[in-house]
């Protein structure tokens, strides 16, 4: 830091010089010009005081011309000044902008804000890795977990350039950021966790599990190869198994979905609203029977007056069920569709969990969520459009509810 206030201070100095150098010069030239000026009056009056003795002029010629002598010099001195006065002007200008331009530039180049959190997650990295992965602290909160992930991404990068690589805490940065939801870093650390131990079984699961709950359909494809590289590895992995039948029906591999729903079908409680789920969407009459009745809500999404001039042409509905009960914001259940005409109905139920252990049937209260994204990810943004609404979760029914999108996220 010291280094870099003596360069900016010496390259101020020389911006300065620069600025100067000119101004210098031509104050100089006009005090010699006044010095000139001030000698050739002195010789004038010289001239008349030997002209008024020898009788070529009388007293009050010379008085005269002495007069107008003196006026021109006192003319000739006050523009000097007034010429003077401009580049020192210009120069406290300069320097003021110089000063105010470096220091701006050096704080949009450093982020001295986010530098500053930086060191404050640096200086609370022990703390919070005993309260996070030691000894898991009920109180912790998404801040918290963010500062942790912030001075660990920090130590991975310094590990990197001193030839270090920690495919376990990769791993670990990506889980942190896969309980706050943001899914892009979470896939990136995941990546960069492979890049250094391709064959770890805890990352593919992890990344495969994450790539599953995106929603979209590239990410459930890359989940199908993922989970695949993890069960040729280990063959027995049922969580793998029970994931790809997700991600197989999400892309429309029934077959496949079929063929590893068979494989762990018998794991599961016969009451489990997963298994349930799944069996009705893979099948959906089986034995001539109707399928077991669903568990969910059927949400008609509409917007308010005041905000239909601030739709979007192209933009992504998303419509999820979150725990009202709780703090934690991980969806149940999401639905992700192109925006059409409002009013809109969406069917949001079991089948529609982001992971196997954690849908719409295990909440007592749900709070539904209906959001207008412009970038396609169902994390919150500013300048989108939501509406919310709470109801009572009924096993075994699709409740009717509705959502009037009426709040634009500042």
């Amino acid at each position: 830091m010291l280094v870099f206030w003596l360069l900016a201070v010496a390259m101020l100095a020389a911006l300065l010089l620069v600025v100067a150098l000119p101004w210098l010069r031509q104050g100089g030239r006009q005090s010699q010009d006044v010095m000139s000026n001030t000698q050739i009056v002195r010789q004038r009056l010289d001239e008349l005081e030997k002209e008024q003795q020898q009788g070529l002029i009388s007293a009050e010629d010379k008085a005269q011309a002495i007069k107008e002598l003196k006026l021109a010099l006192v003319d000739e001195q006050n523009n000097a000044r007034a010429a003077s006065t401009s580049p020192s002007l210009v120069l406290t200008s300069g320097g003021l902008l110089a000063l105010i331009v470096g220091a701006g530039v050096y704080w949009y180049s450093n982020q001295l804000e986010g530098l500053a959190t930086l060191h404050n997650a640096q200086d609370r990295l022990t703390e919070l890795s005993e309260r996070i992965v030691m000894n898991p602290d009920p109180s912790i909160q998404p801040s918290d977990i963010q500062d942790f992930a912030l001075a660990l991404r920090k130590r991975l990068h310094d590990d990197e350039r001193q030839g270090r690589q920690d495919a376990t805490g990769w791993m670990l940065l990506g889980r942190l950021y896969l309980s706050v939801r943001q899914m892009e870093q979470t896939i990136q650390a995941f990546d960069k966790a492979l890049t250094i131990q391709p064959n770890n079984t805890g990352v593919l699961g992890s990344l495969g599990q994450a790539l599953v709950m995106t929603g979209d359909k590239a990410s459930q494809r890359r989940a199908v190869t993922v989970l695949n590289t993890l069960l040729n590895i280990d063959p027995e992995n049922d969580n793998a198994k029970l994931m790809l039948v997700v991600a197989s029906v999400e892309t429309g591999n029934l077959d496949v979905a079929r063929q590893y729903f068979a494989q762990v079908k018998d794991k599961l409680p016969a009451s489990d609203p997963m298994l349930v789920s799944l069996r009705n969407r893979l099948y959906p009459d089986e034995n001539g029977n109707a399928a077991s009745p669903q568990t969910g809500f059927e949400v008609v999404v509409d917007i308010d007056a005041t905000l239909k001039e601030k739709l979007p042409p192209q933009a992504t509905l998303f419509v999820f069920a979150q725990d009202a009960m709780s703090e934690a914001r991980m969806p149940a259940a999401v639905v992700k569709t192109a925006l059409g005409s409002l009013p809109t109905t969406v069917l949001l139920t079991d089948a529609d969990a982001m992971m196997p252990t954690f849908r719409v049937s295990q909440l007592q209260r749900a709070r539904l969520v209906a959001r207008v994204s412009m970038d396609q990810n169902v994390d919150i943004a500013t300048g989108e459009l939501q509406g919310m609404a709470e109801a009572e979760v009924i096993i075994g029914e699709v409740s009717q509810q509705s959502i009037t999108i009426n709040e634009e996220i500042l």
